[in-house]
């Protein structure tokens, strides 16, 4: 008698394509951001690949989420070990803005590091700078006060030649055109 290996029935398990390298993106993308799930993070990982079709790329979702249901605490633990191994070389957000307020107020610290004569002097340059700004300030006030007064009394003047030029219109229209008679 001969010993047969028997044939399972059905299709075989497995494509033979090595997906690893993408199940270990996913475990990393998993890790960073603990709120992302399994298939958002698959489709992230399989975006910049070029698929002929949308079933295509329905297939390698598939294919991966079942990998990952079977490899992915694996390779998320192999990950966390990768990570706690290496030295964080990753610097915090908060660290980083700590130092640039530190260097702000640094940068205004020094600048009342100043002696008391730089500090009377920096303050007598401002307050003859504002004394000719006040008073160029009051020139042009005065300047445009004059100039409405004009503009108020050319308006004026013009209302009184128009009034009198409708009432010489009037009285020739009424009276019709006396100049030429003589009333006595």
């Amino acid at each position: 008698m001969s010993t047969l290996i028997k044939r399972k029935r059905g299709r075989p398990k497995g494509t033979g394509i090595n997906d690893t390298p993408l199940l270990e993106q996913v475990a990393r993308l998993t890790l960073d951001d603990p709120q992302l799930k399994k298939t958002t993070a698959i489709k992230r990982v399989l975006a910049g690949r070029d698929f002929k079709t949308p079933e295509a790329l329905a297939t390698a979702v598939r294919r991966l989420q079942h990998k990952w249901n079977a490899e992915g605490p694996a390779l998320k633990e192999a990950e966390r070990k990768r990570r706690a191994s290496r030295p964080n070389t990753r610097v915090d957000a908060r660290f980083v803005e700590e130092a640039l307020a530190a260097r702000d107020a640094a940068s205004e610290l020094a600048k009342f590091a100043k002696g008391p004569a730089d500090m009377l002097r920096e303050a007598l340059a401002l307050s003859q700078g504002a004394r000719e700004f006040l008073r160029d300030y009051a020139s042009q006030r005065d300047l445009i006060r004059e100039a409405a007064a004009n503009v108020a009394l050319h308006a004026e003047t013009v209302s009184s030649a128009k009034q009198l030029a409708r009432m010489y219109e009037e009285n020739r229209r009424l009276f019709g055109n006396l100049g030429s008679r003589k009333l006595y």
